[in-house]
């Protein structure tokens, strides 16, 4: 007699699939950063202010935040 659920078999399926995501994400706004760092804004605050004021929502449909920024610079540099 087996009982419970064995939990987080699929663990390993999502995050991957969440790091993929991620990173398609943040290939598509890479243009966009790129753009404000080459127009002067560089710090993270900056440009997760400027995103937010373009309305450009996150990957989950949030607002930008400078941790969020340094974040997906890290996905650009880094891709998976």
């Amino acid at each position: 007699m087996i009982l419970g659920v064995k939990l987080g078999e699929n663990g390993k399926v999502l995050a991957a699939k969440y790091k993929k995501e991620a990173s398609i994400f943040a290939n598509g706004i890479s243009d966009t950063i790129n753009e404000l760092k080459d127009s002067g804004i560089t710090t993270l605050y900056g440009i997760s202010k400027s995103l937010n004021e373009q309305r450009i929502p996150t990957r989950n449909g949030g607002a930008w935040y400078p941790s969020t920024v340094k974040k997906y610079l890290a996905w650009i540099d880094n891709p998976v």
